[in-house]
């Protein structure tokens, strides 16, 4: 069984994908591709993120798919309401995220592929002996290898290609 320090890799072993933890409210959006931007009050700031895997949380528990990051900017409250229907968040709900924050990073995603089937948390766990991160957690290039053969339309031929989303220190 592989460890989930090899699940997050190390400073040389790390790419430019990340998983993002969606409480279960946010699954039938991410499914339907509803949603184009997701705000984050933690976020990478050593790395530029490049895909987003979306691991939904219990009841669901489990990864659902990935999506490309376009870009990531930080965003102001009144900034996030002129986003609201790419976040699907209404004013009260961004009112509440933003107390205490002036700001927070805004994922811009696109282009999402879906799972055939999800990635149960117990099949994580089982592989990388995995725990769900808060907010995120960068991957190893095996972690990023390793969910591109559970087979999405863009994973398995950048898996083909060999290119998964390596990072510029791995080119």
């Amino acid at each position: 069984m592989r460890t989930e320090a090899f699940f997050k890799g190390s400073s040389n072993n790390r790419t430019s994908e990340v998983l993002v933890t969606f409480s279960a409210k946010w699954r039938e959006p991410l499914l339907s591709g509803s949603i184009n931007c997701v705000l984050r009050r933690r976020y990478p700031k050593s790395i530029v993120p490049t895909r987003m895997y979306l691991y939904v949380a219990a009841p669901f528990s489990q990864v659902i798919g990935v999506s490309n990051i376009t870009r990531i900017i930080d965003v102001n409250l009144a900034k996030a309401k002129k986003l609201k229907k790419e976040t699907l968040l209404e004013d009260c709900e961004l009112t509440s995220y933003f107390d205490g924050y002036e700001e927070v990073g805004c994922y811009c995603i696109e282009n999402t592929k879906l799972y055939h089937s999800a990635i149960d948390l117990e099949e994580l766990r089982n592989s990388w002996s995995f725990y769900p991160p808060q907010s995120f957690v960068s991957l190893s290039w095996e972690a990023v290898q390793w969910f591109a053969a559970k087979g999405t339309a863009n994973s398995r031929s950048a898996l083909t290609r060999g290119d998964a989303s390596i990072s510029a220190e791995r080119k």
